[in-house]
């Protein structure tokens, strides 16, 4: 008999947030969690904990290359589609890691002028044998940029992330259980 490793995710939401002052399109937030019955809580966090395994979830990465001057610093090529797909290229920006007790956090300089604060955190659930994963994230415009643009590729690139990292630790856990036959 075979159980899930994973539980579907328990909330996913994009909504806007309240304007703020410095931007005159409002904020775009995201926020999903998802269980992992089975994953202990050491072994999320190493994974939350290696920058390049959080570069790798990028649903249009083509590239993302740590920073000579700090590690925690990468610099991410990704692929860009404009004008419902006429046109194609790429475009490079930075996305800074910082490590945190209960997970990470990552500020992505993103194109158009959006900046994105990821939150990845990991709690144990009391009741239940395993974790809940989080990630909330809210992309704000450059007062200055057709941000709007760019916080709604967010939105959609963000719900990949969250798959690919639900898929990540399957194989991880995978991994990890037949080391030990």
């Amino acid at each position: 008999m075979s159980s899930p490793l994973l539980s579907a995710p328990s909330a996913v939401s994009p909504s806007p947030a309240p304007a703020s002052e410095t931007a005159p399109i409002a904020p775009s937030t995201f926020t999903s969690s998802s269980l992992f019955p089975h994953a202990s809580l050491p072994f999320l966090l190493s994974l939350l904990h290696q920058p390049s395994i959080l570069a790798s979830l990028d649903p249009t990465l083509v590239t993302s290359i740590p920073s000579p001057e700090d590690p925690l610093t990468y610099l991410v090529t990704d692929t860009q589609v404009l004008l419902f797909g006429l046109f194609r290229g790429t475009i490079t920006y930075r996305a800074i890691f910082q490590e945190e007790q209960d997970g990470m956090e990552v500020t992505v300089e993103g194109p158009y002028g959006v900046t994105t604060r990821m939150r990845w955190r990991v709690n144990e659930v009391v009741d239940r044998d395993g974790c809940e994963v989080s990630l909330e994230a809210e992309s704000v415009p450059a007062w200055w940029t057709l941000g709007f643009i760019g916080v709604k590729v967010e939105e959609e690139s963000k719900k990949e992330l969250v798959e690919k990292f639900r898929k990540r630790v399957e194989e991880e856990e995978f991994k990890k259980s037949g080391e030990q036959v």
